[in-house]
């Protein structure tokens, strides 16, 4: 289910606009249901940009860059696990068959929607109003320690990737 928070300014346009639509769908890719994964596609993804099309006219423009001429600011929220409906009711699980996948995906479902996630749904509310009302928001917001690990995780390797692959990345342009 999409849903926006907007607020005005004096003049009557987008100060403020909090886009957030989403659901959880948890399946292996190979054992995923399309009609579900479809759901979670036109929910998590056209609600998203539908929701964006509808008040970026008003906001003139589309996303960080070819805003920020306006000094309209783009944060993308990266959250761990909350403790919200998104993994509970709201969400699909599909239940592993494929043995190798039970250990992965089954640890994973698991943990979901149990209401005993790490991230306090308030405090992420909290950080939220401090980036709005910050001069300078991030593009990028981590909220949870899980996040936190994970992006760090990923970027260290992603950063060790690219330098073994450094010559081979720099060679792919034409001599100089």
């Amino acid at each position: 289910m999409a849903k926006a928070f907007l607020k005005f300014d004096k003049f009557g346009t987008i100060d403020v606009l909090v886009n957030n639509a989403g659901i959880g769908y948890f399946s292996a890719v190979e054992e995923s249901v399309e009609e579900e994964t479809r759901k979670m596609f036109e929910i998590n993804f056209w609600g998203l940009m539908n929701m964006t099309n509808a008040v970026l006219p008003t906001m003139r423009g589309c996303l960080s860059q070819e805003l920020a001429p306006f000094h309209i600011h783009v944060t993308l929220i990266e959250p761990s696990s909350f403790r919200t409906d998104w993994s509970g009711r709201s969400s699909v699980k599909t239940e592993s068959s494929i043995p190798e996948y039970k250990q992965v995906i089954g640890a994973i479902l698991q943990g979901t929607g149990k209401g005993n996630e790490a991230g306090d749904p308030k405090k992420a509310a909290e950080a939220v109003i401090t980036v709005v009302e910050s001069e300078q928001p991030p593009l990028r917001l981590l909220l949870g320690n899980a996040a936190y690990q994970m992006a760090s995780y990923k970027f260290t390797n992603l950063l060790k990737s690219i330098e073994e692959w450094k010559e081979t990345t720099i060679n792919a342009d034409f001599p100089q």
